[in-house]
């Protein structure tokens, strides 16, 4: 008997057809989609706050895996059920990424101790690396592609014990529409999925910092 080859995909991404023309082959290890989505929270003063959430877009369901809510002083990310993970704090009255701590398992540091970015000669941020509680580290790489069109570059996440990329923002499938400040996909890997509350975070870190 002829070896057989089997090719297994999460049935978060249906059948096929939201490929359009066929063209598009998702990658086989990325296992998880999360959409990413910024709305503006109404207090009496208006529009005062915001909130980002994570929504784990598969076929059982669409509930929301991961809120980041703004306060006055901080970044509050918590889980879907609601209980804190991670919290980013500031000082003053403006969030940079000098002023900034970063708390998680009950361990506070300076964010740019945690979150280390770099930049081309122009100054734009071209890579961020940050350490997992596994302490692996991690790196994502800003990605413009060939057209040099900003409107297209996206991010992708690296680290030294996988091959491929673990997590990524970029546009795999027509439903992910095109580029959109406040909204996105963000692909995920099993490796990545391992990581995925630290991923979270250093994505807030990536929009905001």
């Amino acid at each position: 008997m002829p070896p057989v080859k089997f090719v297994v995909r999460s049935t978060e991404y249906g059948d096929g057809s939201e490929y359009g023309d066929g063209e598009t082959q998702l990658p086989d290890h990325y296992q998880k989609r999360l959409w990413r989505k910024e709305t503006p929270v109404f207090g009496q003063s208006g529009a005062d706050s915001i909130s980002v959430t994570f929504q784990n877009k598969d076929v059982t369901g669409r509930k929301i895996s991961y809120t980041a809510m703004f306060d006055t002083q901080c970044i509050v990310l918590s889980g879907g059920t609601g209980g804190e993970f991670a919290r980013i704090e500031w000082t003053g009255s403006q969030m940079t990424y000098k002023n900034c701590s970063f708390t998680m398992n009950n361990m506070t540091r300076p964010l740019q101790d945690v979150f280390k970015r770099s930049s081309n000669p122009f100054g734009d941020q071209t890579s961020h690396k940050f350490s997992g509680t596994d302490r692996q580290e991690y790196k994502w790489k800003r990605i413009i592609p060939i057209s040099m069109d900003e409107a297209d570059a996206y991010w992708t996440l690296t680290c030294k014990d996988s091959k491929h990329p673990i997590a990524t923002t970029e546009r795999l499938s027509n439903r992910d529409g095109d580029y959109h400040p406040t909204q996105y996909a963000l692909y995920l890997s099993e490796r990545g999925i391992a990581s995925e509350e630290m991923i979270v975070c250093s994505m807030m870190i990536l929009d905001y910092f």
